[in-house]
């Protein structure tokens, strides 16, 4: 899930920033391709690997409170429930997405065939508007319409096709159904279709006048039987036919990319003075507390000879901690008596990501740490890797919390 929170947090970034810089400022195809770029990266960017050498200065890693109680084993809690829920939105959301494409599938193969002005269309029979996907046309032959009409309608679609829009959609349905729940993923869909219609009128005007074309708008915005693409809402009704006859400044333009240069400068500056000594560091199995650590430089422990000083790439990260959590337990002896407390156990994990040997690092109840000691050998975790992606020993901090129910 942690790429996932990385898109949800690049998503409103992005987004942030297209607006203030790029929005009504820069020509629409500007203003697509920063779109399109901001679906991109933040989907790609969370996977680009980066060494997080910053967050993890030394080579001993805390893990979060392993919280034990008497006679019971912790639920799934918020966290699976949320999960649940999200893969459950997720698979709704692709089950719409694959049914819309299945419908128009069905279009393009068994609705009949024809032409006009030489292009190649599919014929819809009053059954949807004029409209386009991927390199076809769909045309709805029982609307009358003007020779100038068709000719602008025509070249607005082809238009569509010619600069690969629908790519765009998929692309965006694509992000919506891993991030359904995001509010931002809907205003990037909504201003790509808006860039993707001004774009296009700019195209049929061409082919039609100013005032023809503008009286096309309203006369499919206000129901009169003229098709088009997609229904008209007035507020956008009116911002396509404003848009007819703006023209965007180089001079803003050139002054937008200007304070986004400066922007990116202050950014690399304010990151390269950050002290970075204090990052937090948290990694959370799934019977784990939501606290995070602060990594701080342990103190020396006899018998610790095994430490090393590396920077460290890729966290040690333990694969069956709910299992040893369960077969730990609560002393029944411990319970009896009212016994309770905090076991925290330093593990070497090897270069293969095996149990080595432990410490004991606290001052902790005998029974409590009997018990835990029993299990800790059977820990396994995915080894730490160091800068250059060699797997190398390191210790790790698991706090044991035996808690009695109130």
């Amino acid at each position: 899930m942690q790429p996932l929170l990385m898109i949800s947090l690049a998503l409103p970034g992005l987004y942030l920033g297209y607006r203030l810089v790029f929005y009504r400022v820069f020509h629409p195809q500007w203003q697509r391709r920063v779109l399109v770029f901001t679906l991109l990266a933040s989907v790609v960017l969370p996977w680009i690997p980066v060494s997080e050498a910053v967050r993890q200065p030394l080579a001993v890693f805390d893990l979060a409170p392993v919280t034990i109680y008497p006679d019971q084993v912790p639920g799934p809690g918020w966290g699976w429930r949320l999960e649940d829920g999200y893969y459950a939105g997720l698979g709704i959301c692709l089950f719409v997405n694959i049914l819309g494409l299945g419908r128009v599938g069905y279009q393009i193969l068994r609705w009949p065939r024809g032409e006009v002005l030489g292009q190649a269309v599919i014929l819809t029979g009053g059954r949807m508007g004029t409209s386009s996907f991927g390199r076809w046309i769909f045309w709805d032959e029982t609307r009358v319409s003007t020779p100038e009409e068709v000719a602008a309608m025509i070249a607005h679609e082809q238009c569509h096709i010619r600069q690969r829009h629908s790519l765009d959609a998929l692309l965006c349905a694509g992000v919506q159904v891993l991030c359904w729940f995001h509010p931002v993923i809907y205003l990037i869909r909504q201003d790509l279709s808006r860039l993707h219609e001004y774009l296009a009128d700019h195209e049929a005007l061409r082919r039609s006048g100013l005032t023809a074309y503008r009286r096309l708008l309203i006369a499919a915005g206000v129901g009169v039987p003229t098709a088009w693409v997609s229904p008209f809402h007035t507020s956008f009704l009116k911002q396509r036919i404003n848009m007819l006859q703006k023209s965007f400044s180089h001079h803003a333009a050139l002054r937008a990319l200007i304070w986004l240069l400066c922007a990116g400068l202050v950014l690399l500056t304010v990151s390269a003075c950050t002290d970075t000594e204090g990052s937090l560091v948290g990694l959370q199995d799934a019977g784990t507390t939501n606290a995070q650590i602060p990594m701080t430089a342990q103190p020396p422990i006899a018998g610790e000879s095994d430490s090393i000083q590396v920077e460290i790439s890729k966290d040690p990260v333990p694969l069956n901690l709910k299992e040893i959590r369960e077969m730990i337990g609560y002393p029944a002896e411990a319970a009896n008596a009212g016994i309770q407390g905090m076991v925290v156990c330093r593990v070497l994990v090897g270069t293969n990501g095996e149990y080595v040997r432990h410490l004991i690092i606290n001052t902790a109840p005998a029974t409590l740490q009997q018990e835990v000691e029993k299990h800790l050998s059977k820990l396994t975790f995915s080894p730490a890797l160091d800068k250059q992606n060699k797997p190398v020993k390191i210790w790790v901090n698991i706090p044991f919390n035996f808690v009695l129910a109130e």
